[in-house]
């Protein structure tokens, strides 16, 4: 009976982080509606990626009776959803039609794949399998972010809050998965542990060795770097150019 208990407590605790964290990712769609933030500019790829894992795994949910997954995951889809749609409400009118199409085949797929997984595939490792992959692609895409992060130095392409959020939300859904002892759950957030667990590190570690100058938080710190060095050329240049030189005497073969 306890263990019941704390597969309950542990299971809500992770649906409200992790409900925590999908509405973190509405920030940049309300940018687009106040109109500060433009269509290409906005992060569509990973909203998209999101909503599709939140929907197989909310299917895996109630093939593996788990209640947790399932709110938790239909709550994620309808945030993915909400955040989808800015895309069909705000944009202009060379955007709306194609953004329209997208999200009908998006729901219309969704359904599909729906009623065929939960009626005519039994096995819930199938769907498990399928979970597992859609996390890793959510990963390719922190990845890619994070690998951009090394290369500028630049620790504020990092949502701190967000990391920090899915990381103890990762640590929660690891645990769930031992205490519930399945290993769809297990695979993927424990990768998520080590993954995001190396975002903070560098983070942390970057944002003492390579401050940010300046307002403007989209600037390379790598293009800061070289210009500081330039700078500091510059002003040795000019040193050794108004030091006094030794007066040399020159011989030519006149004088010998």
């Amino acid at each position: 009976m306890n263990k019941i208990y704390l597969d309950d407590a542990v299971g809500w605790i992770g649906c409200g982080l992790s409900s925590v964290y999908h509405l973190l990712q509405i920030g940049p769609f309300i940018k687009i509606i106040q109109g500060t933030m433009t269509f290409e500019d906005s992060p569509g790829y990973f909203i998209s990626s999101l909503y599709i894992n939140s929907f197989l795994w909310m299917i895996y949910g109630e093939m593996a009776f788990s209640d947790q997954l399932i709110y938790t995951n239909l709550i994620n889809s309808l945030i993915c959803l909400f955040a989808m749609l800015t895309y069909v409400i705000n944009e202009r009118k060379k955007y709306f039609l194609d953004s329209v199409l997208n999200f009908l085949i998006i729901f219309m797929a969704s359904w599909s794949v729906y009623k065929y997984l939960s009626i005519e595939v039994d096995d819930d490792r199938f769907v498990g399998k399928l979970c597992f992959l859609s996390s890793l692609n959510i990963y390719i895409y922190f990845f890619l972010i994070l690998y951009k992060v090394i290369k500028e130095k630049n620790y504020q392409l990092i949502d701190f809050n967000c990391t920090a959020i899915y990381f103890v939300n990762a640590l929660v859904w690891f645990f769930y998965g031992i205490v519930t002892k399945d290993l769809y759950v297990i695979c993927p957030y424990s990768m998520g542990i080590i993954l995001f667990l190396v975002k903070i590190i560098i983070y942390i570690r970057y944002e003492r060795k390579y401050p940010i100058i300046g307002e403007n938080n989209y600037i390379s710190t790598i293009e800061i770097i070289e210009r500081k060095e330039e700078k500091e050329n510059i002003i040795k240049i000019e040193e050794q150019s108004n030091s006094k030189e030794r007066p040399v005497k020159i011989i030519s073969k006149i004088d010998k």
